[in-house]
């Protein structure tokens, strides 16, 4: 098995967005479901067995998780990817995440709707009190929509136990043709 991390996971999220044949007219359900479809599709290519909650278009908050068999390699650690998509559950999400964090040693990406940079910085605080309980990486996608600009921005955020490890911001808009891709902002 490869040893991969979370930013390599998400990256080919970023560098294959294109081929989820979204456009700018796609609802943002059918958005979040193809996002999670990508990682469902990612795992099962990894040889990860998976289990799946929020399969139904209703559900605001989906949890993927990548089982490893541990057959070939005993240092794998399973991986979580758990999405809340109802920015009002924005600090609700990251309280669950951090009683998360204290008991579970996974690797986790957590996918958050929230609505600005300065509320960002603000929960950003909140995990950065529990960053020492961290036995894996943690990766937390904060998901800003731009209504006017008809753009998503991606807020990327590496914790390890020493804090934030690294940040990215991806931008998500649509091409001449309204296809949706993903790029990385400098």
């Amino acid at each position: 098995m490869l040893n991969l991390n979370l930013m390599d996971l998400y990256n080919g999220l970023v560098k294959n967005y294109e081929n989820l044949s979204l456009n700018k007219s796609s609802q943002y359900d059918e958005i979040s479901n193809k996002e999670s479809k990508f990682f469902i599709t990612l795992g099962k290519f990894l040889g990860y067995e998976l289990e799946y909650k929020g399969s139904r278009n209703v559900d605001k908050n989906k949890r993927i998780r990548f089982k490893y068999d541990f057959k070939y390699d005993k240092d794998n650690k399973d991986i979580e990817v758990i999405r809340e998509n109802d920015m009002s559950n924005d600090l609700d999400a990251i309280q669950k995440l951090v009683d998360e964090i204290k008991v579970n040693d996974s690797s986790i990406i957590q996918f958050l709707e929230t609505f600005s940079e300065n509320r960002i910085d603000y929960l950003n605080k909140i995990l950065l009190d529990f960053t020492n309980n961290l036995s894996n990486d943690l990766l937390v996608v904060y998901i800003i929509r731009d209504i006017l600009k008809a753009e998503c921005y991606h807020y990327c955020y590496l914790f390890n136990s020493n804090g934030i490890k690294d940040k990215y911001i991806v931008r998500i808009k649509g091409n001449r043709e309204d296809i949706l891709y993903a790029d990385y902002m400098d």
